[in-house]
């Protein structure tokens, strides 16, 4: 019995969705771990992890030093987006806009990995969506 007790509780704990962010590093030590090359490694959508298809091209972004976010294109077909990044400290969150509009949010950076939560837009109306990055 305080087994499935057990069980049932880390069920709930882990389907509650990370919302608040708390990145409390300086912005030095920010770009630091953020200001170099990352590749989407998977998503997770609605709490279904979700692997890139075996075909597609690999979503790349390398973030600058000043503010910017170059997308690498690895497919001529795809159109250029203007990304940038900005930190709060006092708000502890990465806001990543696209133009002018928000687009995304870092959840959580270390060395190894990046959570950025999208935000729902008409190209992707779904509310819960969270890519996971690698650096490579």
């Amino acid at each position: 019995m305080k087994r499935i007790v057990l069980l049932a509780g880390l069920f709930l704990l882990s389907s509650v969705p990370l919302f608040a962010q708390n990145i409390t590093l300086s912005r030095s030590d920010l770009e630091d771990q953020l200001c170099r090359r990352w590749t989407a490694d998977y998503l997770i959508i609605e709490g279904e992890k979700v692997m890139p298809e075996e075909n597609a091209a690999p979503i790349i972004v390398m973030f600058q030093k000043d503010g910017t976010i170059d997308h690498l294109k690895t497919n001529p077909d795809d159109p250029d987006v203007e990304s940038s990044w900005e930190y709060s400290t006092r708000e502890k969150l990465v806001n990543i806009y696209e133009g002018r509009t928000l687009s995304g949010q870092i959840l959580s950076i270390s060395e190894k990995e990046m959570i950025v939560k999208m935000m729902p837009s008409p190209d992707m109306p779904v509310n819960n969506v969270k890519v996971h990055f690698v650096p490579r």
